[in-house]
């Protein structure tokens, strides 16, 4: 039989092939505890299977084995569950020899779990109970409805579902005494640490290692290997290194090297049998270890091959990581949606500098940094005076900006004669890529200056402006503000009202003539909406943040982002049992800023700050001509001849 075969450490095999074979379930496993509920689904499940693919197999999830070398029999590791619900459905079937199962914490288990249906005083046993339960469920599904895909009478039914759970039920078969010499119940608690069951890729891992592999001089290879693989997992669980290669799905997977095995499949298709790599198969369940088995079974000096290709493209991955000028142009354009088996095929068989003009370096320049003008207008008039809003086609030409800002640094530290090696500072693409919304990531393109006018004819606007004006005073100006201003401050913040009446703007306006004074600045030129909807109007900001202020001033927002990425934010409030301005600080859930952003708010890219209380037109100006010269620099850099 296929089972004694003691070279085969991983197989799909059928119920027929466990005809005759003996199972033990040892004492380090929970009893049998399957719900009528579970072994309902699984028989509905195997319904609608044959119903919509009467030709083809269904695979269950791994049985884990050891050979016991005292009686021949099979230690069930991990899968019982499954294999004795199978068996008690035989029995339901009348087919109550297809094989044995001996439960270690059951006394005569072996005559009582073959024959469950005369088995008496299950109440006495807590795994009998269940295991009796579970077997009148498969009985009661026989005569009702919900069996109808296997025939039209209960006798046609239990004809067509034993033919099916003999021939077409496939489990898969993982021999873990081949692999791993441990205690049964140590590999055991390996598996269900966090009810984790064997991975795809820890199955390949399997293959890979099996003894057929490696003869003679050759088993220094399979340490090799082994080295190989948990390093290359290593990598992957490197959320830096991860992000920077994919959009972040499968991050919570207990094993990413599936990432590269897939990725085998699609770059090396040929590798493969085509039908075993179709999408729909790929995405079936153990469709990606069914890929591998059937090269493994077929051709090993081929399946070997695929463990050479695959360190290869862990090697072109880990020099793109690496290397300060792929790593920011190979992470953007897999966020601007290029993959990395697209980009690897295309390293393949060029030279670098051949790879950086026509895949990294020219698809940018020819989206975003050619059609770049700072003066565009992102947003159009619609025939009711209303405004098309139409910002979000920024967001790909704000994050290069971002993306190339990190990287001009690097190569000024590079070319500065002063350093004695390059320093290396990455965008943080693993950061960028974890805010997640939906089905895309979670960040927005937010209007500097606020995209509607403020006029601070609010009260909460004005008392909003006033409170920030105070927080950005030296502790001696706050002194003089409030020894000067007292009664007017309690009156302005006592009133109820929310809309500014004739008494509040008298208020409100030596409020603000005596907080300008202090600052220094001087009411800014109003924007026109064209110009609110430019570019240099632009940053990014996460979601959270974004929508946290909504439309507020810009102090209000240029002190949630400096705050947000420290993790602590500093805000003022009225007291109204102390009658005054009161500075606070509280805890807030910390953000990545990206740099762009950070500096925009700091005014780092403005000639003159002559006001830190409004985003000004020079500022903005500034900004635009910051993001022109970064666009033409990274033209001039990377492709001088254009």
């Amino acid at each position: 039989m296929p089972i004694n075969n003691s070279n085969e450490i991983i197989a799909f095999h059928t119920i027929k092939d466990f005809e005759g074979e003996s199972f033990f379930i040892p004492d380090y496993q929970r009893g049998y505890r399957w719900t009528e509920r579970e072994v309902l689904d699984l028989l509905n499940d195997w319904n609608d299977f044959y119903e919509n693919n009467r030709d083809g197999s269904y695979f269950m999830q791994p049985i884990v084995v050891k050979k016991r070398p005292d009686d021949d029999s099979w230690e069930v590791v991990d899968g019982q569950q499954r294999l004795t619900t199978v068996h008690l459905i035989l029995q339901a079937l009348n087919k109550k020899s297809a094989y044995d199962i001996k439960y270690a914490v059951l006394d005569n288990s072996s005559n009582n779990v073959a024959d469950i249906g005369e088995c008496q005083n299950t109440g006495d046993d807590i795994n009998l109970y269940y295991m009796k339960q579970a077997y009148k469920m498969a009985c009661g599904w026989m005569k009702g409805e919900e069996a109808k895909a296997f025939g039209a009478d209960e006798g046609q039914k239990k004809k067509n579902l034993s033919n099916f759970i003999f021939n077409k039920i496939r489990f898969l078969w993982y021999r873990a005494d081949l692999v791993d010499d441990s205690p049964g119940e140590k590999i055991f608690q390996r598996l269900n640490i966090g009810k984790i069951e064997l991975t795809q890729s820890e199955l390949i891992k399997a293959l890979f290692l099996s003894n057929d592999n490696f003869t003679g001089d050759a088993v220094n290879r399979k340490e090799e290997f082994a080295r190989q693989w948990d390093e290359f997992e290593a990598m992957f669980q490197n959320d830096e290194f991860w992000y920077f290669l994919t959009d972040g799905e499968g991050a919570d997977s207990p094993t990413r090297i599936d990432f590269l095995l897939g990725m085998m499949t699609e770059i090396h298709s040929d590798m493969f049998e085509q039908k075993e790599i179709s999408r729909e198969n790929l995405d079936s369940r153990d469709g990606l270890f069914r890929a591998y088995y059937s090269v493994f079974r077929k051709n090993r000096e081929q399946f070997k091959r695929i463990w050479d290709c695959a360190v290869d493209f862990m090697d072109i991955m880990r020099l793109w990581y690496e290397d300060v000028d792929m790593y920011h142009l190979v992470g953007f354009r897999v966020i601007d949606r290029e993959s990395i088996p697209n980009l690897i095929k295309a390293w393949n068989g060029k030279v670098v500098s051949d790879f950086m003009t026509n895949d990294l370096v020219g698809p940018i320049v020819q989206r975003y940094i050619d059609d770049f003008d700072a003066k565009k207008t992102y947003g159009s008039s619609d025939t009711n005076g209303g405004w098309k809003d139409r910002k979000s086609e920024a967001r790909g030409v704000l994050l290069l900006s971002n993306v190339l800002q990190v990287l001009r640094q690097n190569k000024s530290h590079e070319e500065n004669q002063d350093y004695t090696q390059g320093i290396f500072y990455k965008f943080p693409f693993h950061l960028y890529k974890k805010q997640k919304k939906g089905s895309g990531y979670g960040w927005d393109v937010e209007h500097i200056a606020s995209a509607t006018d403020n006029d601070l004819d609010s009260v909460q606007d004005q008392r909003e402006w006033i409170l920030f004006a105070y927080l950005s005073l030296t502790d001696e100006n706050r002194k003089e503000f409030n020894k000067a201003h007292r009664k007017s401050l309690c009156t302005f913040f006592s009133n109820e009202t929310k809309s500014a009446g004739s008494g509040e703007e008298g208020v409100f306006s030596k409020l603000y003539e005596s907080l300008t004074k202090y600052l220094g600045v001087n009411p800014p030129q109003p924007m026109s909406r064209e110009e609110k909807n430019r570019i240099s109007n632009f940053v990014l900001l996460d979601s959270a943040t974004n929508r946290g202020y909504k439309n507020a001033i810009f102090p209000t927002k240029r002190l949630h982002v400096k705050d947000k990425e420290r993790g602590r934010l500093r805000f003022a409030e009225w007291n109204k049992v102390k009658q005054e301005i009161e500075i606070r600080e509280k805890d807030v859930k910390s953000a990545f800023v990206p740099p762009c952003t950070k500096d925009v708010f700091m005014k780092a890219y403005s000639n003159v700050v002559n006001n830190s209380m409004a985003w000004t037109a020079p500022d903005a100006a500034a900004y635009a001509d910051y993001l022109t010269d970064l666009s033409d620099w990274f033209k001039e850099k990377y492709c001088p001849n254009n």
